[in-house]
């Protein structure tokens, strides 16, 4: 709402004291053109103090208003009643509008039969109903709808806002795709604003070569279509921007049940922003595509909330939130994405984006096993440059489905390279799912084999796997063989791939648990089948369980034969022991075990509760 007064407080005082305070107006001031012709006897809303005033247009002054263009299409024959086709009147109205140089083509409350497509040819038309469930524009029950509203080729600065698109849910079957409801070609500033779409099995607003468009405050219920049959090659997300398109901005809708994707950019520069996305299918947004190179680059995903996406039904494919693909310093920020069949946000063959303070949880109901997860997607560039700052990723749920916080897909060093992953929080993956142990990021699948990124400072679990039992333990009297046997003298056992070790790099075991100590308690490290140097406990407490951890060190600096090993021995809280030793085996070429070991006499007893495999 406007307050007028702002605008030219003395020039319109005089009509604000002769206007009696109405309870609805016909529209606002910034709802009107400055071109065409307008009815006197029309109310317009002023704000004072407060308090909205209908004023009649007449008592408005000229040079404020200006030359009002606003056609109303019952004036040209359109049924309100929905009982007749108004396709006819509709472009009446609009070629008036054209012929007046631009206006408001104004649509009552009412439903609206279109059995064709209506052409918006000229710039500066809008299209303005009285509310999205108010002035209704229905689709005619034929063979697959046409499209409903096109601008002509380049047409600039087009506005549709305040109606509702109600399609007539006719299916293609078989392909093409069905048409679009809203197609803008081309042009300039054309935008879609509190607009309602349901029913159509084509993509709702669709922006065709087009430069700073817009769709806002508007909402979209079971739209799209997602296959017949066994086809799974119609894809018709309810809002779309090809490559083509520059600067396309889709934020602060409401998308519900959209049948594949909600938002599919292609186009660079674009946003897509503060969006409610609830059970659509394939994916909530996608971005790119590998296949069209410079798809999607440049654009920013921030503030999106996604909750639950489904996998498609025919082909069980699809089922992530947000996904990414092939494309060049985008920004992927705030979004939180949860209950999705499938992987949180994928990132594949992505370049120098960043991805900063989103939070995955609960994902993976169905099948994959992410919240976040780089894809090189098959033969393509690994993603590179990526900084992944201060993000979330949990599943809380009594039977998780989550099986990774984050995870890295590809051969070799082939998922990521020159990443930045820093100050990330992965807390919580201590179980399993499917049998597998739960882990924060998946270090077997190479995050960790390229010494080009930069894994640092990230929260418990991240870049660790904890593998232990609630509580293994080493009775009295067990003396420590070759790894493997006698299974009872193992307290903790990881395997260290080829290659994680890496340049100035280190992994780390965290043990703990208690011991009571009568005799003597020895550590053993192996690696492979060779035993490691020996930890003694300096000291015993008989018939006393107490708390102790052990922490080890494996490292190299230069990734020759034989690994060096440090340890610190904290018992009942206080340091007891520390030193170091080599290992025989090479980590960078062979895959070994890490093997913890604990031989014992007499009267003692040693228990681990859990322990931990970090890279430094």
């Amino acid at each position: 709402m406007t307050d007028w007064l702002a605008l030219d407080r003395f020039a319109i005082e005089a009509a604000v004291r002769l206007a009696a305070s109405q309870p609805q107006c016909n529209y606002t001031f910034e709802q009107l053109p400055r071109t065409g012709a307008v009815n006197p006897t029309d109310l317009l809303c002023i704000e004072r103090n407060g308090t909205n005033y209908g004023v009649p247009v007449s008592l408005i002054p000229t040079q404020i208003i200006g030359s009002i263009g606003y056609f109303n299409v019952l004036t040209y024959g359109a049924d309100a009643t929905g009982a007749t086709d108004s396709t006819a009147a509709i472009q009446a109205a609009i070629a008036a509008a054209q012929a007046a140089g631009g206006g408001i083509v104004f649509f009552p409350q009412g439903t609206y039969l279109v059995s064709a497509t209506i052409t918006i040819p000229a710039n500066s038309i809008s299209l303005m109903g009285v509310g999205m469930g108010a002035s209704k524009i229905q689709s005619a029950s034929i063979v697959i709808a046409p499209t409903v509203v096109q601008t002509a080729s380049g047409v600039s600065y087009v506005s549709i806002s305040g109606l509702g698109f109600f399609g007539n849910s006719v299916n293609p079957t078989p392909a093409p795709n069905a048409p679009s409801v809203i197609a803008f070609n081309g042009g300039v500033g054309n935008k879609v604003e509190a607009c309602y779409f349901t029913g159509n099995t084509g993509s709702c607003v669709s922006f065709l070569g087009v430069t700073d468009g817009d769709v806002s405050q508007s909402r979209f219920l079971g739209t799209g279509y997602n296959g017949a049959g066994t086809s799974n090659s119609l894809q018709n997300a309810a809002v779309f921007a090809d490559t083509a398109s520059v600067g396309i901005r889709v934020q602060d809708n409401h998308f519900d049940g959209c049948k594949y994707f909600g938002v599919q950019i292609m186009g660079t520069g674009c946003e897509v922003s503060f969006n409610y996305f609830h059970a659509c299918f394939i994916s909530a947004i996608r971005v790119g595509q590998v296949s069209s190179s410079g798809a999607g680059n440049n654009c920013r995903v921030i503030g999106n909330e996604v909750d639950t996406v489904h996998e498609n039904p025919v082909g069980s494919l699809g089922g992530t939130g947000i996904y990414l693909e092939g494309v060049f310093n985008c920004t992927v920020q705030g979004n939180i994405v949860h209950n999705v069949d499938s992987d949180g946000l994928v990132f594949a063959a992505c370049q120098q984006c960043t991805i900063v303070g989103n939070t995955a949880y609960n994902c993976c109901q169905t099948g994959n096993d992410c919240g976040f997860q780089f894809n090189p997607q098959a033969s393509s560039a690994p993603n590179a440059g990526m900084v992944f700052i201060g993000n979330v990723s949990y599943d809380n749920q009594g039977t998780p489905t989550q099986l990774n916080g984050m995870r890295v897909l590809g051969p070799g060093s082939g998922g990521c390279v020159f990443a930045v992953i820093l100050g990330n929080s992965f807390n919580g993956f201590t179980g399993t799912v499917g049998g597998n142990p739960q882990r924060g990021i998946n270090a077997n699948d190479n995050i960790l084999d390229d010494d080009t990124n930069i894994v640092e400072g990230n929260s418990a679990w991240l870049d660790r796997q904890h593998l232990g039992a609630a509580s293994t333990t080493v009775a009295a009297s067990v003396t420590a063989t070759a790894v493997g046997a006698p299974s009872g003298s193992v307290l903790a056992s990881v395997n260290v791939e080829k290659g994680v070790m890496g340049n100035n790099r280190a992994i780390r075991l965290t043990a703990y648990g208690v011991a009571t100590i009568a005799t003597s308690v020895t550590f053993i490290l192996s690696f492979g089948s060779t035993l490691g140097n020996i930890v003694n406990f300096p000291e015993t407490t008989t018939g006393t369980a107490q708390p102790w951890r052990l922490e080890v060190w494996l490292n190299s600096a230069d990734n020759n034969n034989g690994q060096h090993f440090a340890y610190e021995l904290f018992y009942h809280g206080i340091l007891v022991a520390s030193g170091g030793g080599n290992l025989s085996v090479d980590t960078t070429t062979t895959d070994n075990p890490l093997t913890l070991q604990a031989t014992t006499g007499s009267g003692d007893s040693i228990t681990c509760q859990a322990y931990t495999y970090t890279r430094e």
